[in-house]
C-alpha cells in the first residue's frame, strides 16, 4: 500500500472521527501524523487510542469555537506550530487536559436557572438523565465534571436534532456521568465520568438501566472503556460476567480491558479487537468485521474471520494452519520467516508481502484473490489456484508451478513469466491498465475464458495455442503475428498493428476492428458473427468470398471498392460501392432510409 492511500484512508477515519472540515483538518496535522509512523499498522494504533483522540478532538473543536490564539501561529506550511510539536499521544492529551483545567478555572462555578436542562428518564433511587438544552447548561456540567462538554466545544449539538446531551444526576442534582448520543443511530457515542474518566463503578447500574429502559446501544470502544457488553438480542453484560454463549450486537473493541473470562463460543458482529493479554481463542469464534490482536493465539476450533492481519514481526510466531476461514487475510513477513504451511488454503482473498520464495507454499489455494504486488520474491516455486490473481510488480517475477486462475488475472509494471500452461476463467490484464508494457514470452498454450487485453504491449513471443472466450485486444501491439490463435469468440481488436493475415483457422470471430492496420486479407468465409468489420485505413485491395457480418461494415481508404456477390451483411455497409443487383435490398421505414441489408440471393 503507496504512502498516499494510508493517507487517505487516515483522513476518511478521522473524517468519521470529527465531523467538523476544520477540526478535522487540525487532527490530521496532529494524529494523522503519528498515524502516518505506523504505516500498514495504523489502524490497529487508531482504534488503540480512540478514546485519545477523541479527547484531542474535544479540545480542538473547543479551541476552534474559541477561537484560540494558537490557532493563528502557523508555520510556513500553514499548519499550526503547537500541533506539529507533538511526539506521542500521551503528549497530545496531557496538553489537552491542561487546555480543559484552565477553561473550567474561568467559568468558575455557574449557578443556572431549571429551564435550561429537562428530565429525560427517571431512574431508581431518585438518580435521573436529565437533558441539557443550552449553553449555559453544559458550561455548568464542564465545571462540575471538570471536562470539556462546556466551553464552546459540543454548542453546535444544541442547534439541530443529530446528537441527545444527558447528565446523570443523583437525588440532590450532582452530576455524575455526561452522555452524547446520536439520535440518527440510537448509540452512545461518548460517556464521560468526572475529569474523562469512566464513571465510577457505583453509578454504573444507573446507566445500564438507562441503555435497556431506551434499548440504546454503545458506540465503539465502549465495552472496554465501561465495562459492558450488548448482545444481539439487546440485553447488556458486564465484562466481568459474560456468558459462555454469546454473540454480540455489534463490535467488541476490548483491546486494553483487564484481564476477563472468555467465552467458549463468541459470535462478534462487526470488528473485534482482541485484548492483549489472550493468549487462547474461544473454541468458537466468529468475526464478521476486522479482528484486530496484539499476538494471535494459535487458530484452532471453529474459527472464522472477516478480515484478519497476520505479521511475522507484530503479532504472530509460528505457522499458520493449513486452512483459515478469512474474508481478506493479510500475511506479512518481510523479515524472511515462514508463516504458512507447506500446504495452505484461504477462503477468502491473500495479500501477500513475502521477500524470501522459501514463504511461499508448495501447494497454495485461495478462493478469491490473490494479491503479490507487495512481494519482492523473483522466483514462485509452489502451485497455485485462485479465484483471481493480482501480479503487478516491480521486478522481473517468475512462476515455476501450476498456476490456474478461476477469476481475473491482471499483470502490470514489470515482466512476469507464468508458466507453459495457462488458464484464466475471468478476464486476463497485461497491459497495465492499457499504458503498455513489455513482455518477454507469453504462455506457450493460454486460455482465456473472458477478455485477453494486451493492449501497446510489446510482446518477444506470443501463444503457440491461444484461445480466447471474450475480447482480444492487441491493439496498438508489437508482436510476431496471431499464428497462434485458435478461437476469438468476442472481437478481435488490432487496430494500429503490422499483423498482415489471420490464421487460416480463424474464420469466426465476433468482430473485427483493423482499422489503421497492415491486415492484407482474410481468410476464405471470414465470418464476423456478433459484431462489425472494421478494415478502413488497411492495404487490403479485396474482400473474401462468403463474407457474413452480422453487424456494420466500414471499408474506405484502401483498395477495396465493392463488395463480393456472395457477401451477407446485416447491418449498414460505409465507404464501399453496392453491386447494382442489390440494390432492391434496400430497406425503408415511413419513407426514410433504416439501413441496408445484403442477403445471399
Amino acid at each position: 500500500m503507496s504512502a498516499e492511500n494510508t493517507r487517505d484512508q487516515i483522513a476518511v477515519w478521522l473524517g468519521g472521527i470529527a465531523s467538523d472540515e476544520e477540526v478535522a483538518r487540525l487532527l490530521g496535522f496532529s494524529v494523522g501524523r503519528l498515524l502516518m509512523r505506523e504505516g500498514l499498522h495504523w489502524r490497529h494504533k487508531a482504534e488503540t487510542h480512540r478514546l485519545d483522540i477523541m479527547h484531542v478532538r474535544d479540545w480542538l473543536r473547543t479551541s476552534v469555537a474559541e477561537g484560540a490564539e494558537w490557532l493563528a501561529r502557523v508555520d510556513t506550511h500553514g499548519r499550526p506550530k503547537k500541533l506539529m510539536k507533538f511526539g506521542t499521544f500521551r503528549e497530545m492529551t496531557a496538553e489537552a487536559d491542561k487546555a480543559m483545567r484552565i477553561a473550567i478555572q474561568k467559568l468558575g462555578k455557574i449557578d443556572i436557572d431549571p429551564a435550561h436542562e429537562r428530565l429525560h428518564t427517571q431512574l431508581a433511587d431518585g438518580y435521573a438523565m436529565v437533558e441539557m438544552l443550552s449553553d449555559d447548561a453544559l458550561d455548568r456540567e464542564s465545571t462540575l465534571m471538570q471536562h470539556c462538554i462546556g466551553n464552546g466545544g459540543y454548542d453546535g449539538d444544541l442547534a439541530g436534532d443529530g446528537h441527545l446531551l444527558l447528565s446523570l444526576r443523583d437525588p440532590h442534582g450532582k452530576p455524575h456521568a455526561t452522555l452524547r448520543i446520536d439520535r440518527g443511530e440510537g448509540a452512545v457515542v461518548e460517556l464521560q465520568g468526572k475529569q474523562n474518566k469512566p464513571p465510577a463503578d457505583r453509578y454504573m447500574p444507573y446507566i445500564r438501566e438507562f441503555l435497556k429502559a431506551t434499548k440504546m446501544r454503545l458506540a465503539r470502544g465502549g465495552e472496554s472503556r465501561l465495562g459492558l457488553v450488548q448482545d444481539v438480542l439487546g440485553e447488556w453484560h458486564d465484562l466481568h460476567d459474560l456468558p459462555d454463549d454469546l454473540e454480540t450486537r455489534g463490535s467488541l473493541l476490548v483491546a486494553d480491558a483487564p484481564p476477563f473470562r472468555m467465552p467458549s463460543r463468541l459470535v462478534v458482529n462487526g470488528d473485534f479487537d482482541a485484548p492483549g493479554w489472550m493468549d487462547r481463542h474461544p473454541d468458537i469464534l466468529h468475526v464478521s468485521g476486522e479482528y484486530f490482536t496484539r499476538f494471535l493465539p494459535p487458530v484452532i476450533g471453529d474459527f472464522r474471520a472477516g478480515s484478519l492481519t497476520v505479521s511475522a514481526s507484530q503479532n504472530f510466531r509460528g505457522l499458520l494452519p493449513g486452512k483459515l476461514d478469512v474474508g481478506k487475510l493479510t500475511v506479512i513477513s518481510p523479515n524472511g520467516l515462514r508463516i504458512m504451511p507447506s500446504e495452505f488454503e484461504v477462503t477468502g482473498s491473500l495479500v501477500l508481502m513475502l521477500n524470501d520464495r522459501r514463504q511461499v507454499p508448495d501447494d497454495l489455494r485461495v478462493g478469491g484473490e490473490l494479491d503479490i504486488r507487495m512481494c519482492t520474491i523473483r522466483v514462485w516455486k509452489g502451485d497455485v489456484d485462485c479465484g483471481g490473481l493480482n501480479a503487478t510488480v516491480d521486478k522481473p517475477m517468475s512462476f515455476d508451478g501450476k498456476v490456474r486462475v478461476r477469476g481475473d488475472l491482471e499483470v502490470g509494471g514489470a515482466d512476469v513469466r507464468l508458466p507453459n500452461e495457462l488458464r484464466v476463467s475471468g478476464n486476463a490484464d497485461f497491459s497495465d491498465h492499457r499504458n503498455g508494457r513489455k513482455i518477454e514470452a507469453l504462455p506457450r498454450r493460454m486460455f482465456v475464458g473472458g477478455d485477453l487485453d494486451l493492449e501497446r504491449c510489446e510482446i518477444g513471443t506470443m501463444p503457440s495455442h491461444l484461445e480466447v472466450g471474450g475480447d482480444l485486444v492487441v491493439t496498438d501491439a508489437v508482436f510476431d503475428g496471431l499464428d497462434g490463435v485458435k478461437r476469438v469468440s468476442g472481437g478481435l481488436r488490432m487496430e494500429g498493428t503490422s499483423v498482415r493475415s489471420l490464421p487460416p483457422a480463424l474464420t469466426r470471430v465476433g468482430g473485427l476492428w483493423a482499422a489503421m492496420s497492415k491486415l492484407e486479407s482474410l481468410p476464405d468465409g471470414f465470418a464476423a458473427t456478433k459484431s462489425n468489420l472494421i478494415v478502413i485505413g488497411t492495404p487490403m485491395s479485396e474482400l473474401p468470398s462468403g463474407l457474413f457480418v452480422k453487424g456494420n461494415l466500414f471499408a474506405g481508404g484502401n483498395g477495396i471498392d465493392t463488395l463480393p456477390d456472395d457477401a451477407v451483411v446485416r447491418g449498414r455497409v460505409h465507404g464501399l460501392r453496392v453491386p447494382a443487383h442489390m440494390e432492391h435490398l434496400r430497406l425503408t421505414v415511413d419513407g426514410r432510409l433504416r439501413g441496408r441489408s445484403l442477403l445471399r440471393r
